[in-house]
């Protein structure tokens, strides 16, 4: 940037207003996230890899794709350990180079890039805890994000002028929908909002925020024709898993059936009637309601006990 396009820029953040910068590039950070609850109540975060081990793998066809793929990172041996080759395979340097038109070396751009970079690799100035908004966790989150939900986004944050980068934040690409305008076909992105809480001069659609600002970012992963949300990698990974556990499944019964003694019950009619209640015991039909209901209740628990089950009970 020549000196007097630097002018032209301070003159102009300067004279126009700043409600019309601000619908330029957005105020502050536009989008929102996954966990946020404006409402100030129930904001401490689960620890969610935590918990993993208590999901009923059983029950797994009733998550959605991108909940599953999210769920075997820590669930599943195979899942996990491809991921964490992956990030750590890729983790290499970040580095800028700035270019001229020409192609050649830009060393005015060069030193505005790595400015940027120190600045975005510092922290803010702030008198409590930050969280670590390094370039290089951004880019190890973006490349998890490609392939858990095949696409990243993210969001450049900017001061109030509008004339400095604060922050460059992620969004989850799962929280994205696009929408076609009727009239120009052009795709909008819109975030879905769990609990939102609307601003003036905000457009939504339900719980849906539309973010058509310049300063937010979505690339996808090999899209398909008039598909802008990509495909992930791994998706194939989700019918493997299901077949396996199937097996391991099919397995678990075949031990239980073989691998465990048979139990013969036997229900002696004299007993039962011998201590069924006397009102009972001189009606026939009485008797006979009687005596069906309590096998049947008998039948009953026991088809419910599960082959290791190791103590029985019946009152």
């Amino acid at each position: 940037m020549k000196w007097y396009h630097k002018a032209i820029y301070l003159f102009a953040m300067n004279v126009i207003p700043t409600a019309v910068k601000r619908q330029m590039m957005g105020i502050g950070r536009a989008t929102s996230p996954k966990s946020s609850n404006p409402w100030g109540i129930f904001n401490w975060l689960p620890k969610k890899h935590q918990q993993a081990h208590n999901i009923d793998l059983t029950n797994l066809q009733s998550y959605t794709a991108e909940e599953l793929l999210e769920l075997l990172i820590s669930v599943h041996p195979d899942v996990s350990y491809a991921l964490y080759t992956y990030l750590r395979m890729g983790d290499t340097p970040l580095t800028f180079t700035a270019k001229k038109v020409n192609g050649k070396d830009d060393k005015n751009g060069q030193r505005m890039l790595d400015e940027l970079k120190r600045i975005l690799n510092s922290p803010l100035p702030s008198p409590g805890y930050q969280h670590g908004r390094s370039l290089d966790k951004l880019d190890t989150i973006q490349r998890m994000m490609i392939m858990v939900r095949g696409a990243c986004a993210g969001e450049v944050v900017l001061n109030e002028n509008c004339n400095d980068v604060i922050d460059i934040v992620s969004v989850d690409p799962s929280l994205i929908w696009f929408r076609r305008e009727q009239n120009t076909d052009r795709l909008t992105p819109r975030q879905y909002v769990k609990h939102p809480k609307r601003r003036s001069g905000e457009e939504w659609f339900g719980q849906y925020k539309k973010i058509d600002t310049p300063t937010f970012i979505y690339e996808e992963f090999d899209p398909m024709v008039d598909d802008p949300y990509g495909r992930t990698p791994m998706l194939p990974v989700l019918q493997i898993v299901f077949f396996h556990l199937q097996v391991l499944q099919d397995l678990k019964a075949v031990v239980h059936n073989q691998g465990y003694p048979r139990m013969d019950i036997s229900v002696m009619e004299e007993i039962m009637i011998k201590y069924m209640p006397k009102n009972i015991a001189n009606d026939p039909a009485k008797q006979s309601a009687y005596l069906k209901n309590r096998l049947e209740e008998i039948q009953s628990h026991f088809e419910s006990l599960n082959p290791d089950d190791y103590s029985i009970g019946i009152v």
